[in-house]
């Protein structure tokens, strides 16, 4: 059985845990093969508090008593600034290299595996509103939602970790599990209800600073009016 792992830590974003956490263990209480053990890791054993301190997580195992995972999930989130500087936590992720099939990121989780050298001479994505500090930081980039590589992969922000769930899904057991589990997840995403349309992937990348949400869709509806 595959061991997945999630590594949390104090101010991780919870939907980029979450959202990946949920739509693999929704595949697999649908089917009647055991396929993936899922496990959430953290620097201590008590909970961890995420950007929104409504949301605790319960951690499995500690970096200190975890085992080898065939595939590691780095989620993002306002904590990963301290991430990228805790010694132990770089370390661990480190230390799973050697047997891991993939390293996996979900929006700025990328900053943390570009701290730890995994994506050296690797091409990654981060959320397009942290780009311009990715690149000063990662030479390759791509700008697509998923990006992937020999053993890592990384994808946009937020809920961009379902769509990198079910690439694992289908990695792992076929395209028709990964519709299966799009199927149970009911993950089918309606368009925006509005009379214009954005070509979204055609944004120019965002330089400057946001200060509220509502500065988001002025940008969008500025620079990307069809």
């Amino acid at each position: 059985m595959l061991k997945i792992g999630f590594l949390a830590f104090p101010g991780v974003q919870a939907m980029d845990l979450i959202a990946p956490y949920e739509l693999l263990e929704v595949w697999q209480n649908s089917i009647n093969e055991s396929y993936i053990e899922l496990f959430i890791i953290s620097k201590e054993q008590s909970a961890i508090e995420c950007s929104n301190s409504r949301f605790l997580l319960t951690p499995d195992f500690t970096i200190h008593n975890a085992p080898q995972f065939d595939y590691l999930i780095i989620p993002g989130g306002m904590g990963r600034c301290q991430a990228v500087n805790d010694n132990e936590l770089i370390s661990f992720i480190q230390k799973q290299r050697g047997g891991i099939k993939k390293f996996l990121s979900v929006c700025t989780g990328s900053f943390i595996l570009q701290a730890a050298e995994i994506l050296e001479n690797e091409y990654a994505t981060t959320y397009w509103r942290a780009l311009p500090e990715f690149i000063q930081k990662q030479p390759k980039i791509k700008e697509e939602q998923i990006v992937k590589g020999n053993k890592v992969w990384t994808a946009g922000g937020v809920s961009s970790g379902i769509d990198l769930a079910l690439e694992l899904v289908n990695e792992i057991a076929g395209a028709e599990h990964a519709e299966l589990a799009r199927l149970c997840f009911e993950y089918f995403p309606l368009p925006f209800s509005s009379n214009k349309n954005y070509n979204l992937d055609k944004l120019k990348p965002y330089l400057g600073k946001i200060s509220k949400s509502s500065d988001i869709a002025k940008y969008i509806v500025k620079n990307n009016l069809s």
